[in-house]
């Protein structure tokens, strides 16, 4: 069986926290390497050498994830990343709707938010960053310790419910 690698091209480190945690898992019986780039504190220029160079390794697939940014629509958001980047290939564009904190919120149902003494949202497609701010708990100092108090509870069920951006990466990249 030929070598598989996947890069992940994320934001940042809260968007590599939830892919290390929630989706490598899923997907280390397809790659036999998963790697992250994060692409948010690179230069566009940086960016596309990287994509190019990635392109070329043979058994290699990338997944480039970015949030919404309050664009109106999914379509409109991939056409701006593919505008930025100006590859010459089929770039694989994972758009997360609102913000990767949805996502996190999204993956805790009723018992967790009791348990994390939080709100429980039905439905997270529009969860901000500022919102997940105004959700986490007073005796939880920092997001990142929300963050990770979340992801001990996190079940995938229940995010694929709550957030149809969640949902979409579940049904196109994820083996369940």
């Amino acid at each position: 069986m030929p070598y598989r690698r996947l890069y992940i091209c994320v934001e940042g480190p809260d968007d590599e926290l939830f892919f290390d945690r929630v989706v490598k898992p899923q997907l280390e019986g397809v790659y036999d390497d998963i790697s992250f780039f994060r692409h948010a504190e690179k230069s566009t220029k940086k960016c596309r050498s990287f994509l190019n160079s990635v392109r070329k390794t043979v058994g290699a697939d990338v997944i480039w994830v970015c949030d919404n940014d309050r664009v109106p629509c999914v379509t409109v958001r991939k056409e701006k990343v593919k505008e930025r980047l100006q590859v010459k290939f089929d770039l694989s564009i994972l758009v997360v709707v609102t913000e990767i904190e949805s996502w996190f919120l999204a993956g805790i149902g009723e018992q967790s938010s009791r348990d994390l003494r939080t709100d429980e949202l039905p439905n997270t497609d529009r969860v901000t960053k500022d919102a997940f701010l105004d959700m986490r708990p007073p005796r939880i100092k920092t997001n990142r310790e929300f963050m990770l108090a979340i992801l001990d509870h996190f079940s995938v069920e229940t995010a694929k419910v709550k957030n149809r951006s969640f949902r979409y990466l579940c049904q196109n990249y994820l083996c369940n």
